[in-house]
């Protein structure tokens, strides 16, 4: 599972953004667990000039091995799950996919689903757009592999 070269330029555009505002100083950290983690280091790799320190508290380097196939074998369970919760978030659903309310509780506490980056009528506009187009979506790359049948990591 590797990541798309568009997720490491998006770190690198995000920071082109962050700089250009008027509140900026110009100088840019960021930190994350997990998917975060990993975006820090993505983020590190563009060399961005305003970039002066990155901290993955935690930071997966092979999904694939680790995650997806420990061992070898295919783990459907964190497959499953990694799904719902990438849906929920991109259809601003959070919480709404998860099994139990206690479950829909903690992860409506732990993230807010998609925002405007201002709330300008552009920017609703577009986070309108970015949400139809989301639900559109009814399959996540992740369930791909289960679909594909492959239950070995050698296969």
């Amino acid at each position: 599972f590797p990541f798309s070269e568009d997720e490491v330029k998006d770190t690198k555009e995000v920071v082109d953004w962050i700089v250009s505002q008027a509140w900026s100083n110009g100088k840019v950290g960021a930190w994350g667990l997990s998917y975060d983690g990993i975006m820090t280091d993505f983020l590190a790799s563009t060399s961005h000039p305003a970039v002066l320190a990155t901290g993955p508290m935690f930071a997966m380097f092979d999904v694939f091995s680790n995650q997806v196939f420990p061992g070898g074998i295919y783990l459907r369970s964190f497959m499953t799950n990694w799904s719902h919760l990438n849906r929920m978030v991109d259809t601003d659903h959070v919480g709404g996919l998860m099994p139990t309310r206690f479950l829909s509780f903690v992860i409506g506490l732990l993230t807010r689903g998609v925002c405007p980056v201002d709330y300008s009528p552009a920017g609703l506009s577009l986070l309108k757009a970015i949400k139809t187009e989301h639900a559109n979506h009814n399959r996540s790359v992740h369930m791909l592999v289960s679909e594909s049948g492959i239950k070995f990591a050698d296969e």
